[in-house]
C-alpha cells in the first residue's frame, strides 16, 4: 500500500514543482520588466554583462573597480558608489549569473571570472590603471586579477576578503568536506526559489538572507529584492562556493608586485579569532606596501563603515604615486 502510494506521490510532487517553477520563472521575468539596469549591458563571448559606472577620472588617473562577494551583485556597492567623489570614476558590475548579467553553464573558478572582467573592461573601453576593491570572495577575484594583469593595477583594497592560503590550511584533511556545506545550503535555496518558496519564507520573517537590502534606500530596494531573490543568482552563488577550494588553490601562491599598494580591512568576527593571526600574516605579506586594519564590525564592512572604506579607496585613487 505504501509503495503504491509513493509511486503516485513522488511523481506528483515533481510535477507540482515543475509547474510552480514554470510560473515562478515567468513571474521573475515579469517583475524585472518593471525595472531598468542602472548601467549598460556589454556583450562578452556571446553573453551580456552588466557594468555600472559613475564619475569621471582625469586622464591617467586610476579607475576604481568594485568586486562583490559571492551571493551579491553590483547593488551591494550602491551606497558607497553614490558617495564617492565625482572626480573618481568607479565601476561595479555583475558577474555572469548575477544581477542583470546573463546566466552561464559549467564550472566557475577565479581564473574564468578574472578573465571575463578583463574582457569586460576592454569591451567597455575602461582603460587601466585600476584600483581594485574586493569584498569577501571578491577579494580572491581582485587578487588573482592583479597577479594576472599586474601592469594594469595600481592598488587593491580588501574588504573582509577571503584569505585563500588560510582557507586552504584550515579546510584540509578531515575538515575538507565542510566546504561542501555552504554550496549545498545555497543550492537548496536556489532549488526552493525555483518554485518561489525561498522568497515566500523570507517574506514571513523566518529569515533575512540578504544583509544588503536593509542598507539600500527605498528607491532602489524593490529592484534589489527582485535581483537578489532570482533563482539564477542563488544558483550562481552555489556554483562559486562549490569551486571555492579550486579558486583558492589558483590564487594562494600567486605573487603580487612587491611595491603594490594594498590596504586590507578585516572583520574581527566572533569565531575567527583563532584564525586572525594567520589572516593578518597573509594580507601583510602580499607586498612591502601592505596596511592591515582589524575592525570590530561584521562581514559587510562597506555597509557598516562605508566612511572607512571610502576614504581608503579615494586616497588610493587620488594618490600621485600610490606605490
Amino acid at each position: 500500500m505504501v509503495k503504491k502510494s509513493l509511486r503516485f506521490l513522488i511523481p506528483g510532487i515533481i510535477l507540482l514543482y515543475l509547474i510552480s517553477a514554470f510560473f515562478q520563472a515567468r513571474s521573475e521575468k515579469t517583475q524585472l520588466e518593471n525595472f531598468k539596469p542602472l548601467g549598460k549591458l556589454i556583450e562578452i563571448r556571446g553573453r551580456k554583462m552588466h557594468l555600472y559606472c559613475q564619475g569621471d577620472s582625469k586622464p591617467g588617473k586610476p579607475i576604481v573597480i568594485l568586486e562583490a562577494g559571492t551571493g551579491d551583485n553590483h547593488l551591494t556597492w550602491y551606497g558607497l558608489q553614490q558617495r564617492i567623489r565625482r572626480d573618481i570614476k568607479v565601476c561595479s558590475y555583475d558577474r555572469l549569473g548575477y544581477g542583470w548579467s546573463d546566466s552561464f553553464r559549467g564550472s566557475r573558478t577565479v581564473d574564468q571570472i578574472a578573465e571575463e572582467l578583463h574582457e569586460l573592461l576592454a569591451a567597455a573601453q575602461i582603460p587601466p590603471p585600476y584600483v581594485l576593491a574586493g569584498h569577501s570572495y571578491g577579494g580572491i577575484v581582485v587578487r588573482y586579477f592583479a597577479a594576472r594583469y599586474p601592469e594594469t593595477v595600481n592598488g587593491i583594497v580588501f574588504i573582509d576578503a577571503t584569505p585563500p592560503a588560510t582557507l586552504l590550511s584550515r579546510q584540509s584533511g578531515i575538515r575538507q568536506p565542510m566546504m561542501l556545506v555552504p554550496p549545498a545550503l545555497t543550492g537548496l535555496a536556489a532549488l526552493m526559489q525555483g518554485a518561489g518558496l525561498f522568497h515566500w519564507l523570507s517574506e514571513r520573517g523566518l529569515f533575512e538572507p540578504f544583509e544588503v537590502l536593509a542598507y539600500l534606500p527605498p528607491e532602489i530596494r524593490s529592484q534589489a529584492e527582485a535581483l537578489y531573490f532570482r533563482s539564477n543568482q542563488l544558483a550562481a552563488s552555489a556554483v562559486e562556493q562549490l569551486y571555492l577550494r579550486r579558486s583558492a588553490s589558483l590564487t594562494a601562491n600567486l605573487s603580487l608586485p612587491d611595491d603594490l599598494a594594498v590596504v586590507a580591512f578585516i572583520s574581527d568576527l566572533e569565531g575567527v579569532s583563532e584564525m586572525l593571526p594567520n589572516i593578518l600574516a597573509e594580507f601583510s605579506s602580499l607586498s612591502s606596501n601592505s596596511q592591515v586594519n582589524v575592525l570590530p564590525y561584521g562581514h559587510y564592512l562597506h555597509l557598516e563603515r562605508p566612511d572607512l572604506i571610502l576614504a581608503a579607496i579615494e586616497n588610493m585613487a587620488l594618490a600621485e604615486n600610490p606605490l
